[in-house]
């Protein structure tokens, strides 16, 4: 079986549990870790390729199939995530949602334009939280949804 090559940008707590959750998958193995702090980084994992996040050609030097964005969605996801989507696939859980419809915008002219693939604002919520709403309205036509952001 041919292993799905992850990158993962951003070692904080999300990027390690994303670490630990392609350990736990059969079909995935991590092509390495992109940071914006990478000699901090390769102290914490020595025996896993870690890069600048910024360095495009060392980034692409991994291989991976796919990058999971692990950055916050403040300041490293506008920032990083249109740049990476015009070189390989991401995943994020940008997760600032009135500013969705704008990060959409800027990922999907960067990956379109390269034949890429984004899926942004996958996570908690939005992400489970938006399926478990559209199933519920699904089971029971006509009812509130209840939530965090903007609901009633």
């Amino acid at each position: 079986m041919e292993k799905i090559r992850v990158l993962v940008v951003g070692y904080g707590n999300v990027g390690r549990g994303v670490m630990m959750s392609i350990a736990n998958n059969a079909d995935m193995e991590l092509a390495g870790i992109a940071s914006r702090s990478p000699e901090r980084v390769k102290k914490s994992v020595p025996n896993v390729p870690v890069v600048d996040v910024n360095d495009h050609a060392a980034v692409l030097a991994l291989k991976a199939d796919v990058a999971i964005l692990c950055g916050g969605s403040k300041s490293d996801l506008p920032e990083q995530g249109p740049g990476l989507a015009a070189i390989m696939n991401t995943v994020d859980s940008f997760d600032h949602h009135d500013c969705i419809p704008e990060y959409f915008a800027k990922m999907n002219a960067a990956a379109t334009a390269a034949n890429h693939v984004s899926v942004i604002s996958t996570g908690w919520d939005p992400g489970i939280f938006s399926l478990e709403r559209t199933l519920a309205n699904a089971f029971i036509p006509g009812s509130t949804a209840k939530g965090f952001y903007g609901l009633t």
